[in-house]
């Protein structure tokens, strides 16, 4: 086998591969008889004609099948031979084979960046101090409220913002009905998706009828409707204000597992805790991350980049389109979108080299045990059973994937154990 390597980049390479025709051979005969044990004949029963009527009548099935087993078998001794490790599957190209002749093809592939590790331990990080502040304790307290809160019927006057109403109504524009319905509640709050709707509710009785119009906005959603006048009757039919229960004993029992008040809050202030020094923790562990980056510079493979870009752009569209972005003001930040799937593909890729380079320095592993027990808790999560866990996982090759997932955040953890953090 001859062999010509060519360096494209500081990533990518190129290998011309010669094949002699007595290297092919063991092949050809392996293919050949393979072929013999289902060929069919005329004359011979299956699997029985001699082989040399099977190769007169298989041939070109027989050259095609010697080419697919060829490659991959030659590519992977070259690839050992010259010490490459290749990330992604080659490109195979300029393919050329006739029985008896050399086969020559080309591999083009992405090989690991060269990583020269810097400094990496005693990273200066900045913490931002934990605290629960008063307005946050009181926040959740006043959401606890709202979610216990009672509708209930008021004395007769006139309505408020924050009532609630029991109605009936029907809306049209010009000659055309759009909606008509009866014994429905609506809250009277300012977030109304018609602007004014709500606000000209306000101070009317019990058993009034308001004729309501509105000029509906050039951008309204339904663009026969856009820039028209909408009119609305709305028959008040029953009046009820929100009443939320007192902050005692009382409300921290119904609230959850407390006996007093101050459990309650107690309780709260834990829990808002502990999401402070998870978020806190993502951040320090960003920060490194970013501090790893920058301080190390070496070429990237273009082939994971644009993988990762392609993943990112499109989590980023649909992240957009869940908040409620329309679809042309997405395609309108198209660019900035690209731009920023980039720049946060390129952070991922140069982040998972330099990670396994530390991991392999430090000699960090994730052993079959510890495996094993993340296993369990995602089973426990799951309310599964482990075997069957690990059974699907393996089914779907996320074994490995999971473990070198593992691996990364010792790493971090490593890193943040060896770090300066400095507490803001």
């Amino acid at each position: 086998m001859k062999k010509n390597l060519q360096k494209l980049d500081p990533c990518k390479r190129v290998l011309e591969i010669e094949i002699h025709p007595e290297e092919i051979l063991s092949i050809e005969e392996e293919v050949y008889n393979d072929i013999q044990k289902v060929a069919v004949i005329a004359g011979f029963r299956k699997g029985k004609a001699p082989l040399a009527m099977v190769r007169q009548s298989y041939q070109k099935q027989a050259e095609k099948e010697i080419i697919q087993r060829s490659i991959p078998r030659f590519y992977q001794k070259a690839v050992a031979e010259e010490r490459l490790s290749p990330i992604i599957l080659p490109e195979i190209y300029d393919v050329d084979w006739q029985l008896g002749k050399p086969l020559v093809f080309k591999a083009r592939f992405d090989v690991e960046p060269d990583v020269r590790l810097k400094s990496y331990k005693g990273l200066k990080v900045n913490k931002k101090k934990i605290e629960i502040k008063d307005e946050e304790l009181d926040k959740v307290l006043m959401n606890l409220q709202e979610k216990h809160a009672e509708l209930a019927v008021v004395e007769p006057r006139p309505l408020k913002k924050g009532d609630f109403i029991l109605c009936d109504y029907k809306s049209w524009v010009g000659e055309k009905n759009l909606e008509a319905k009866e014994n429905v509640w609506l809250s009277l709050e300012e977030s109304a998706n018609l602007a004014g709707f709500v606000e000209s509710l306000w101070g009317a009785n019990a058993g009034e009828t308001k004729r309501l119009g509105f000029d509906l906005p050039q951008d309204f959603p339904d663009k026969d409707l856009q820039g028209k006048k909408l009119e609305m009757e709305v028959r008040i039919k029953e009046i009820k204000e929100k009443r939320l229960p007192v902050l005692d004993d009382a409300f921290a029992r119904t609230a959850g597992k407390f006996n007093t008040l101050a459990e309650l809050k107690a309780g709260i202030k834990q829990d808002l805790l502990s999401l402070k020094e998870i978020q806190s923790r993502k951040e320090l562990e960003a920060k490194v991350l970013d501090m790893l980056v920058e301080a190390n510079k070496f070429a990237i493979p273009v082939s994971l980049v644009d993988k990762y870009r392609a993943s990112l752009e499109n989590r980023f569209r649909q992240d957009l389109l869940r908040k409620g972005v329309g679809e042309e003001d997405v395609e309108k930040s198209a660019e900035l979108i690209r731009k920023r799937a980039k720049e946060e593909a390129d952070r991922q890729v140069k982040a998972y080299f330099l990670l396994d380079k530390i991991a392999q320095k430090e000699k960090i592993e994730v052993s079959d045990e510890e495996l094993d027990r993340h296993i369990q808790r995602l089973a426990g999560d799951l309310k599964q059973d482990f075997d069957k866990v690990k059974r699907n996982l393996a089914e779907k090759r996320l074994l490995e994937e999971l473990r070198l997932e593992l691996r990364e955040e010792k790493v971090v953890d490593f890193l943040l154990k060896n770090a300066q953090i400095v507490e803001e």
